[in-house]
């Protein structure tokens, strides 16, 4: 409703009948006259100037004339500001000048208003103000006389409005000329600007709050009149400590002090006090972790950019980007859970201490007081660091992220997996999280033109409407007979297609089926790919023909360089095409003949993912570059000279859809992965220094220590890796078999000079420092790896895998003890265990003294026992049978 233009009303002048009539309203319901004379002067002034403020300033000026009022004192301004500044003079008279001044200025340079309270205060710390006023007396409290603003605001009345602010009532003007008045009648010398400014920021430090007394000098005419020695003096102004967060008696955060949050940065900025800005505020822990916690990002965020768009220092402008950046990038976590504020500061910023002092000061109390919130700390770089390309990481999906749309006003983005998430384009909030409770994945999304609605389908053939302003949706149900299944979904404002290889059905936005048509009567020769609807009656089909081996479609393929185009799409502004081939990206220029053909580096292939769909390019804004996702990378090319020179590590998986933004100032390029994120990346950045994070291509199963060397052995499907714990690099991949690979358990030894693990069915010893196997045997089914006396054996345990599920209750497990590093077998054993569907292998302990090894073994019926075996031959010793009423399951034993 904002934005629509016919929701505002210009209010125009009255016109000197009507606001003259108004007047004569005003006055009688007031019970009052004027003289002929004194009408002759509203109605001169009413000729130049009938703006309705105006007819309201000069109403007010006339009830206090009388009828004998010397004609010398009845004057009326001709426009709005000058009856302001009538109105503050006669004001300053009558109350003293440097009293009013002082109040109204700190109102008018206030953020958002101040509440009685606060004014009272400020003026009680201004010591120019208790000067004038104490000129005849010392007061036994130096504060100033609560009536004395009392008589200033009955004498302004309804010019000052009391508006709710960070959940207190304050007073402000009601009116913008009222603050234009007092701005040029207050604020002309900029030396007062900036004394007003650092008074109401050393009110909100709390400088001299909770019994701190404020030094002040008596004046000549003080020391005079009551005989004092001293030329100084100090004193208690009794106002109040300006906690971040008020606590009860139970020590609890009852609420946050809201009005610091919103008025400090604002007033430090405008008084040059820049370091005190940067020390207790843009720079400080405490400050951004109380004020994330009770504001929105966006709140902290603008308190950034206002320091950046009044700082004229580079390097401190540079500091605070990097701040706000990292803040921008964690956004989805921290909109969540501010207390993750410490390590997603860490993670990110690390690498820039070495130039940055404010950011190494940043971090420096994050590992003081960010265990307070959060204890898991990072030791080293292990985040994205801002200043790069990457502008936010939108991470908040559970599923990888198949499709997202930007909305047709460039200020959102919608993205979907198991559910909706509509993330601001201008701060990286998340705005909305719709679940609809579906089965599937979605594969596919479409946004109604009007941006009110989307819709997207999912691989089990369901289709889900959502109204995106209320969060509504409708589930509807797979409306194709004879086994066909959803192949994409279009729309209008006012109304869902729903299409398959050969049908297409027409709902309304309640999701009621309209109708139900078949739109490719040959199906067998031709099938439906897309449908793109303008409207109604102004549709676009894209036919194949069904075939792997036939690229027949309804529009002719183009060939390049003898390679198949797997994708073709018009440039943002229609004035390129774009082709994928699988070696590279073609781009065509409409407006002439040129064709380019930017390859991608050896080994890099693109692929299919659907019929005419594969790895999708963008042009920058300027042209100069293109950008395509491949993989997990962003690769860029000089569209110029047409070479690779730029490759990214953009994802942790692969990118699924890629797409441009370069409208207005953005010169953007938008990506989603199978890892469950959505990031946006600046392409005027792309050049910048990128720190890189090493990391797994595979999810992390499970670590190893090694307590003397400082390293860390992981395990994944692939491969197992060896990193330095001191610094997160990872050093080493171990893979015996480097194509197939399947790793399920590696220990590292106390000194890091073996690694011993389970590959592909084998038991493997690595030399770490030489990177070679040094011990190989076949033992599938391993199921636990233990290091015994001091890692000079190791213990695997592995179990039967042959088994009969349905008739075998008990199964074999194999305890073997090997030496390291010879790998040379010392004894080994068999237990049985139970064996059940779905159970966990609970794992040997050995006892505290290591001369014992205790199983959890099967015993009588259903029941389970614990063996016990010596530690240094293998020997049976005993079994413990566990009899305990009301025991049920165990799930593990610890020794």
């Amino acid at each position: 409703m904002i934005d629509d233009q016919e929701q505002f009303i210009e209010v125009t002048a009255l016109g000197e009948e009507l606001a003259e009539e108004v007047i004569r309203k005003w006055m009688e319901t007031a019970h009052r006259d004027l003289t002929n004379c004194q009408w002759r002067l509203v109605s001169n002034a009413i000729n130049q100037c009938s703006l309705p403020i105006f007819v309201k300033l000069v109403f007010a000026e006339i009830c206090r004339w009388r009828s004998y009022t010397k004609p010398q004192e009845t004057h009326l301004a001709s426009n709005v500001m000058d009856s302001i500044m009538m109105l503050f003079e006669r004001i300053e008279k009558q109350h003293g000048r440097l009293l009013v001044f002082h109040a109204l200025a700190y109102i008018t340079a206030s953020k958002s208003g101040l509440s009685e309270s606060e004014l009272e205060d400020l003026i009680s710390l201004d010591d120019k103000v208790l000067d004038d006023v104490y000129q005849y007396h010392l007061p036994p409290v130096r504060r100033i006389p609560p009536l004395l603003w009392t008589r200033i605001r009955n004498d302004l009345p309804n010019y000052l409005s009391e508006r709710e602010a960070d959940g207190v009532s304050v007073l402000n003007w009601y009116h913008r000329q009222f603050r234009d008045a007092a701005r040029e009648r207050y604020f002309k010398n900029m030396n007062m600007v900036t004394y007003f400014h650092s008074s109401i920021a050393d009110y909100y430090l709390g400088i001299w709050g909770g019994g701190n007394p404020k030094p002040f000098k008596y004046t000549e005419i003080q020391r005079h009149r009551f005989n004092l020695q001293n030329k100084e003096g100090s004193a208690d102004r009794k106002v109040p400590v300006q906690p971040l967060v008020f606590y009860s008696k139970e020590g609890t955060a009852s609420r946050y002090n809201l009005r610091k949050f919103g008025e400090l940065p604002y007033h430090l900025v405008r008084a040059h006090r820049f370091q005190d800005l940067y020390k207790n505020v843009l720079f400080n822990y405490r400050w951004l972790h109380a004020k994330l916690s009770s504001c929105p990002l966006q709140a902290v965020l603008s308190d950034f950019e206002d320091a950046c768009a009044n700082i004229d220092d580079r390097d401190a402008t540079r500091e605070l980007i990097l701040v706000a950046d990292a803040l921008r990038l964690g956004g989805a976590i921290l909109g969540e859970f501010p207390d993750m504020l410490a390590p997603q500061l860490i993670g990110r910023l690390l690498p820039e201490i070495g130039s940055n002092p404010n950011i190494k000061s940043l971090l420096a109390e994050c590992d003081k007081f960010g265990p307070e919130n959060c204890a898991l700390i990072p030791y080293y770089h292990c985040l994205h660091t801002p200043g790069g390309p990457l502008k936010y990481s939108l991470e908040g999906h559970q599923f990888a992220v198949f499709d997202f749309q930007v909305t047709s006003d460039y200020r959102y983005i919608v993205s979907i997996s198991n559910r909706f998430i509509t993330w601001d384009l201008s701060t990286s909030d998340m705005t909305r999280n719709v679940n609809p409770g579906l089965e599937g994945i979605m594969q596919a999304l479409c946004l109604s033109p009007d941006n009110r609605y989307a819709a997207a389908y999912t691989n089990n053939n369901q289709t889900v409407l959502l109204n995106c302003l209320t969060s509504e949706f409708i589930v509807i149900e797979n409306p194709f007979d004879n086994g066909e299944i959803v192949a994409g979904v279009n729309m209008l404002n006012t109304h869902l297609f729903v299409h398959g290889s050969s049908l297409l059905c027409r709902y309304d936005l309640r999701g009621n089926l309209e109708s139900k048509v078949t739109v490719n009567e040959n199906h067998n020769q031709w099938v439906l790919m897309s449908v793109k609807f303008n409207t109604l009656t102004c549709n676009r089909f894209i036919y194949w023909s069904g075939r792997m081996d036939d690229t027949r479609m309804m529009m002719q393929t183009n060939k390049v360089g003898g390679c198949t185009l797997l994708q073709i799409k018009l440039s943002e502004d229609s004035s390129s095409l774009l082709g994928t081939i699988s070696n590279g990206f073609c781009v065509w220029d409409l407006s002439s003949d040129d064709t380019k053909i930017l390859y991608l580096p050896h080994g890099v292939r693109n692929i299919t993912i659907n019929m005419m769909q594969s790895n999708s390019c963008m042009l920058s804004a300027d042209k100069r570059f293109l950008v395509a996702g491949v993989r997990k990378m962003l690769y860029v090319w000089n569209m110029e000279t047409e070479k690779l020179i730029k490759v990214l590590d953009a994802h942790f998986g692969r990118i699924i859809s890629l797409l441009p933004l370069t409208t207005g100032n953005w010169n953007s390029v938008i990506t989603s992965s199978i890892d469950r994120s959505v990031k946006v990346w600046n392409i005027n950045n792309i050049f910048e220094q990128v720190h890189v994070i090493d990391r797994h291509e595979l999810q992390i199963d499970s670590i190893s220590l090694s307590q003397n060397s400082g390293l860390a052995a992981t395990v994944t499907r692939g491969c197992v890796g060896i990193w330095d714990i001191n610094t997160g690099k990872l050093i080493q991949q171990l893979a015996d078999n480097l194509l197939g690979a399947i790793v399920t358990h590696a220990l590292i030894t106390p000194d890091g000079k073996y690694v011993i693990c389970s590959e592909s069915g084998n038991f493997i010893i690595w030399n770490r420092i030489l990177c070679r196997v040094v011990f190989k045997q076949q033992q599938s089914g391993i199921q636990q790896i233990m290091l015994l006396d001091e890692a000079t054996k190791c213990l695997t345990v592995s179990k039967q895998e042959e088994i009969n599920v349905e008739t075998q209750q008990n199964i074999d497990a194999t305890a073997i003890v090997r030496s390291i590093p010879e790998g040379k077998t010392i004894y080994s054993f068999d237990y049985q265990i139970r064996n059940v569907t779905g159970m966990e292998f609970k794992d040997l302990v050995v006892t505290a003294d290591g001369l014992n090894l205790i199983a959890l073994a099967s015993d009588k019926g259903h029941r389970e026992a614990l063996q016990i075996f010596n530690a240094t031959n293998g020997q049976y010793v005993t079994k413990i049978v566990l009899k305990q009423s009301g025991m049920k399951d165990i799930m593990f034993i610890v020794a």
